[in-house]
């Protein structure tokens, strides 16, 4: 039933993905960093179906964390309810990954399918003393997902009530990492509904067979 249920899984997804562990955001030049006592994040559109695997915070020194931070992935459509959440501990926490300059500490989440078209936003909290980065040419963000501009909360909090500003080109302190899914063709689609249909049919057999 494993077998089946995984094989159903890399028919949704496709055989293979377009790219692999990609982030969405980077940072490209030493840029400044700033200190807020409110939530911020950036909100972005998907150019096609991604799945956002881990979510992290950039760390500019690259020597951990002062405090720890919360990160949450949202829908914009539907704000405060977070599609999926991490926090990442204070110090050495989660997976340092480079950037071009410094990176960003991963932690991984349970897998969410983000669909392309639709808007979406990511917050991390405290950065009164761990620093995000911002600035035109700065920040530069995966072809994967569009940029629509900076997320902010009316509190220090990734469920507090976001507003939303475009004023300026990039926006690094929360980031995640994820990988492409490919729109099933009908004839897949199809298939996973013989799929399903027939891993219902599996079980209510085995079903009358226990209950004779």
């Amino acid at each position: 039933m494993l077998s089946a249920a995984a094989a159903l899984a890399a028919l949704v997804l496709g055989s293979s993905t377009v790219s692999a562990g990609s982030i969405a955001a980077d940072t490209i030049f030493p840029a400044l960093t700033y200190n807020l006592d409110i939530a911020t994040g950036f909100e972005f559109t998907p150019n096609q179906n991604i799945i956002v695997t881990h979510l992290g915070i950039y760390d500019h020194g690259a020597a951990g964390f002062a405090s720890s931070h919360d990160v949450a992935l949202f829908a914009k459509s539907n704000p405060g309810v977070a599609l999926t959440s991490t926090t990442l501990g204070a110090g050495l926490s989660g997976t340092f990954v480079p950037g071009t300059v410094a990176g960003t500490r991963f932690v991984g989440v349970a897998p969410v399918v983000l669909t392309a078209g639709t808007s979406y936003y990511i917050l991390g909290n405290n950065f009164q003393i761990d620093g995000y980065t911002q600035g035109r040419g700065v920040v530069i963000f995966d072809s994967a997902i569009a940029w629509n501009g900076i997320a902010f909360g009316d509190s220090n909090s990734v469920n507090s009530v976001p507003f939303f500003n475009d004023f300026t080109s990039g926006n690094l302190g929360p980031n995640f990492m994820f990988t492409t899914a490919p729109i099933p063709e009908p004839s897949s689609l199809a298939l996973l509904g013989m799929g399903v249909a027939g891993l219902g049919g599996y079980r209510w057999r085995r079903k009358r067979q226990t209950v004779a």
